[in-house]
């Protein structure tokens, strides 16, 4: 599982560094950039820890890979949920 949650996470890392090739160029943004210098090597990175994991079942590998592509998502929604949730719940 840990193969699989490694190589999607590096997926998920590859798609941003593609996307933040093409904000850069088409809207000439500097956050763009920003994010391709720390998509790449966070890419590359965990690319190469996933090669030398050890490969589990198949089923294990396919459910860690969708695990880490959609982990950086995950954290997201959760902190905006709670930036949502916070200052409903302290009105109280």
């Amino acid at each position: 599982m840990k193969r699989g949650f490694l190589f999607g996470l590096g997926s998920f890392l590859a798609l941003a560094a593609v996307a933040a090739i093409i904000k850069a160029f088409m809207y000439g943004g500097l956050r763009g950039i920003i994010i391709l210098f720390v998509a790449v090597p966070l890419g590359v990175l965990t690319f190469r820890r996933a090669t030398f994991a050890s490969i589990g079942p198949r089923l294990h590998t396919v459910i860690g890979w969708l695990i880490g592509f959609f982990f950086i998502d995950v954290l997201v929604f959760a902190v905006i949920g709670l930036a949502i949730l916070v200052p409903l719940l302290s009105s109280r």
